[in-house]
């Protein structure tokens, strides 16, 4: 297993690129992260958004009776 790593270390140098794997699913990774940290970013500040007025109309619903 070394061996063949050592190759492929060997072949990816001859080749100038970091490793043999497939870019399509390095890619594909970041692709899904962007999409989740951006989904993220939205939920976060849909939630900041809305915090104050829910603190209100919580407050004159239940508050100070």
């Amino acid at each position: 297993v070394r061996l063949h790593e050592k190759m492929l270390r060997e072949q990816a140098k001859k080749m100038n690129v970091k490793s043999l794997a497939s870019n399509k699913e390095d890619a594909g990774k970041s692709v899904e992260i962007r999409i989740a940290k951006v989904a993220f970013t939205i939920f976060f500040l849909f939630v900041c958004a809305w915090t104050p007025y829910a603190f209100v109309a919580m407050n004159g619903a239940f508050g100070d009776r």
